[in-house]
């Protein structure tokens, strides 16, 4: 209950602002790109290939992650199907009632593809990839970009 607690490292590049002790016994997984598993669908290999050099790159990903990772590049693709069968069906249908009148239905694949959508979002803001979730995390360098007017 309550809410999550903020990873140690995200506490750590933002310069732990609550200055409550961390943990000191946290595992630390090593930085890294995990393998991606053999089951994954093709459209969420191909999320995995463009997301995970990504995320390592800004060190928020380590070899511990995979699951993890699996469950948003997979997330992802059935948002990808969902939006493919909106595109070729359409948002909506016409159909006929039982008792003889013509009306307009949401297709189907538009509340799978929003019920994606949001289990992608969820996943996206668990590794910072959403504008509101990376103004929170400071990259792994931990530095901020130069500024010319710093100087003065």
């Amino acid at each position: 209950a309550g809410r999550r607690p903020t990873p140690t490292i995200v506490k750590i590049r933002n310069g732990n602002p609550g200055h409550r002790p961390l943990p000191k016994n946290e595992p630390k997984p090593p930085e890294g790109i995990p393998d991606p598993p053999e089951w994954l669908s093709e459209k969420a290999r191909r999320a995995w290939d463009v997301i995970a050099p990504l995320l390592a790159e800004h060190g928020v990903l380590t070899t511990a992650d995979g699951a993890a990772l699996e469950g948003l590049c997979e997330t992802h693709a059935d948002w990808v199907d969902a939006a493919e069968l909106v595109r070729t069906q359409g948002m909506a249908y016409e159909t006929t009632t039982g008792a003889g009148e013509r009306i307009i239905r949401a297709n189907p694949a538009m509340a799978i593809k929003a019920d994606a959508d949001r289990r992608r979002r969820a996943w996206l803001v668990e590794f910072g990839l959403t504008p509101a979730a990376r103004s929170k995390v400071t990259g792994a360098n931990g530095q901020k970009q130069a500024d010319p007017w710093d100087d003065f």
